[in-house]
């Protein structure tokens, strides 16, 4: 059994108005907190067979306790809803985490059946408001924060703490996906220095954009005449051994084509944090395709590919996601909408 629902709408209305949410998405937030008891959220899990082959199963997110991933992710759902101005499923949202939160303070009845019930009982006997006094409200600023208050979810001593720390860690939550599009000027300082050294450097963006692009066609036009007239088998070996970097090279390389063409923060921003994400596809396509194509016995194309990939992928991290601008802003690009909006 969960924290009772009476009990999550009274945290959640309560924890709304302290982040002074609007009044017409009270009810939304409030419902959301109820969600998960009525329209549970799943995942899958990963679980290894008799014969050693590796399967997975849609398993029920536990409410006490329940993975970081799933809050976070719904954290991060709910703030991308209200930034494209869905208000009402991003109160939705922010009710399922904050559902989250109040199951995950109280001790799951799994580890201490007894305390767990007991708990629940005292919790819905207090009253919250009379324990606004009592709290030390932080209001976070960009994603990081937001996740890492997020992250001090466990369960309480006793169940005025278990209220206490709910409220808390709730209006931390909710102040942070409700608040102002725009981004704050600490961050956007950061912002403009980072797109400006993108504009000094325009020059190289634009060399390793186009090298990116070009890079997988090379190594296909390379495999096609170590392998002949057969086309068919030229389209096979080209998709099993070089399929797993074509994508990821071809995303990094547009995405570096829109930085280096736009004018606009907001799109410059959003590409850079394309192209870092898709960094790590593209270093686990070329080790891929260089194991597979040195078990074909194309050991020249192998190194080709391993040595270009590489040196591409040092060189762009170097050069434009090594810096220190980058590394603080690089978390927050997505929370906001910067200039322009």
């Amino acid at each position: 059994m969960n924290m009772r629902a009476e009990t999550h709408r009274a945290l959640a209305l309560i924890a709304g108005k302290l982040a002074k949410l609007d009044k017409n998405l009270l009810p939304y937030l409030i419902e959301g907190a109820e969600a998960p008891d009525k329209l549970p959220d799943y995942t899958y899990q990963s679980y290894i067979t008799y014969r050693g082959r590796v399967r997975y199963r849609k398993v029920r997110v536990r409410h006490h306790g329940a993975p970081f991933d799933v809050i976070k992710s719904t954290i991060i759902e709910a703030r991308r809803e209200w930034l494209k101005g869905r208000k009402e499923r991003a109160a939705g949202l922010a009710g399922r985490v904050l559902h989250y939160i109040g199951d995950g303070s109280i001790v799951s009845p799994s580890v201490n059946e007894k305390l767990h019930e007991k708990m629940e009982r005292e919790c819905a006997k207090i009253d919250p408001r009379s324990l606004l006094n009592k709290l030390k409200l932080v209001r976070p600023v960009g994603k990081r924060q937001t996740l890492e208050i997020a992250k001090k979810v466990q369960p309480a001593e006793n169940a005025v703490q278990a209220i206490l720390n709910t409220l808390t860690i709730s209006f931390g939550v909710i102040s942070s996906i409700f608040s102002s599009h725009k981004a704050p000027e600490k961050f956007l300082r950061i912002g403009k220095k980072y797109y400006n050294h993108l504009k000094t450097n325009k020059g190289s963006l634009f060399i390793l954009s186009v090298l990116f692009i070009v890079f997988p066609i090379l190594d296909v036009g390379f495999l096609s005449f170590q392998l002949g007239a057969d086309l068919i088998a030229m389209i096979e070996t080209s998709l099993i051994s070089l399929g797993w970097f074509l994508i990821p090279s071809w995303v990094m390389g547009l995405s570096g084509m829109i930085m280096f063409k736009s004018n606009d923060l907001n799109r410059c921003l959003y590409s850079a944090r394309r192209m870092y994400k898709w960094m790590k596809g593209l270093i686990i396509g070329v080790i891929v395709s260089g194991i597979i194509l040195f078990s074909i016995n194309l050991i020249p194309l192998c190194l080709m590919t391993i040595i270009t990939g590489g040196s591409l992928l040092l060189t762009n991290y170097f050069k434009f996601f090594r810096l220190e601008e980058w590394r603080r802003i690089k978390d927050e690009i997505d929370w906001f909408k910067w200039m322009g909006e």
